[in-house]
């Protein structure tokens, strides 16, 4: 939702080439003048501002905020509330000890079924016409909806598309794919509600995801958890995007299953690591899985605006014979 002159990408890509400087008071004051354009952001915002009051040094201000996002029905799970590095310094500090207790109790109600979120495309998909499949995987806290709308485009393009999103709860609204046993059982679950209730071709499915949404993409391909013909990466990030050397196990067991990437790295994206990626890249291109890494300009940790004939050109390399 964008009510301001610019989208929250916009704003959001503004905010993270300030913090990618360290120019964290410029990251706060960007988004303190923003967030009333952004309701339907309001969860993710204050959290950012907390972060930002923390690094600053003023626990107070970010603990207020933490409380402020709690007054109005938001809630952080346990994993941001213990691991987001901007707030090691509230760690102890008794009040934000009670609002951590009283999020973990919101977590527990939250996580639920994993859901799927699917968009055909107008002409249907038949027996005798049965479509292309995109499954596409939200990043770490954002939800099936936001999937939906990034990969949108190719539904025009004829391709059926399901978004899914997690069934682990992160934080208001907000789901992620942490624990990948999880996350790789429910995308073998939602591979098999696809094959028996719609009308797929079973040659031409492709993996899709953004962020922490990549790199589980990526291990489901590699693994095999769903027949895919490749996969396609916008900015992948997680623990194990973090360490290249972690992948070649997965990679070499691939090998010989005709697989193929696709892989989309913002320029100015300071959220993951270029160099480890690039060696991902390498890696797969070297052990049979032929792999492309399209560097997109001007473009930090989101989807780009035109996407579309990028991910167009991404499909057509990974059906490629």
């Amino acid at each position: 939702m964008a009510t301001g002159t610019r989208t929250y990408e916009q704003v959001n890509n503004a905010a993270m080439e300030y913090y990618g400087k360290g120019e964290f008071a410029k990251v706060y004051d960007l988004l303190t003048a923003e967030e009333a354009h952004y309701p339907d952001q309001k969860a993710e915002i204050l959290y950012l501002r907390s972060c930002m009051a923390a690094r600053a040094g003023d626990n107070a201000l970010a603990i207020g905020l933490i409380r402020e996002a709690r007054d109005q029905g938001i809630w952080y799970g346990e994993t941001m509330m213990r691991e987001s590095p901007s707030w090691k310094p509230l760690q102890g500090i008794p009040e934000f000890e009670e609002l951590t207790e009283e999020f973990k109790a919101q977590q527990l109600a939250a996580n639920a079924s994993p859901m799927l979120f699917i968009s055909e495309p107008d002409a249907g998909c038949s027996p005798d016409k049965p479509c292309p499949v995109l499954l596409a995987l939200h990043g770490n806290g954002a939800n099936g909806k936001t999937a939906q709308l990034g990969w949108q485009s190719v539904v025009v393009q004829g391709w059926l598309l399901a978004a899914a999103q997690s069934s682990q709860a992160g934080m208001t609204d907000a789901y992620i794919w942490d624990n990948q046993e999880t996350a790789l059982r429910e995308i073998a679950a939602h591979y098999s509600t696809l094959r028996d209730g719609h009308n797929i071709d079973p040659g031409k499915v492709v993996i899709g995801g953004f962020s922490m949404g990549g790199e589980t993409a990526l291990r489901a391909a590699l693994l095999g958890t769903i027949p895919v013909r490749g996969f396609i990466l916008l900015g992948p990030g997680g623990p194990t995007i973090d360490a290249a050397k972690e992948w070649l196990p997965l990679i070499e067991s691939a090998n010989g299953r005709n697989l193929r990437g696709y892989v989309f790295l913002g320029e100015e994206d300071n959220t993951v690591p270029h160099e480890e990626i690039r060696t991902i890249v390498t890696s797969l291109n070297n052990h049979g899985i032929p792999c492309e890494l399209e560097m997109v300009p001007g473009i930090a940790h989101a989807y780009p605006e035109d996407f579309a004939p990028r991910l167009q050109r991404a499909l057509a390399f990974v059906l490629a014979e």
